[in-house]
């Protein structure tokens, strides 16, 4: 199960409709989930972040 709410990078909540997770990973760097939302289709989230 995905939350449903997430920031985005200027402090804001939103919430999606996410019905699935893409690919999902740590780099070295930072955390990768690429998930996909009926009404956006695929979004980049990055340490949490839209």
């Amino acid at each position: 199960d995905v939350d449903r709410y997430w920031p985005t990078a200027d402090g804001r909540l939103m919430e999606y409709d996410i019905d699935e997770v893409v690919y999902e990973k740590d780099s070295a760097y930072q955390n990768i989930k690429i998930l996909h939302s009926r009404q956006f289709g695929n979004m980049l989230i990055l340490n949490g972040d839209v």
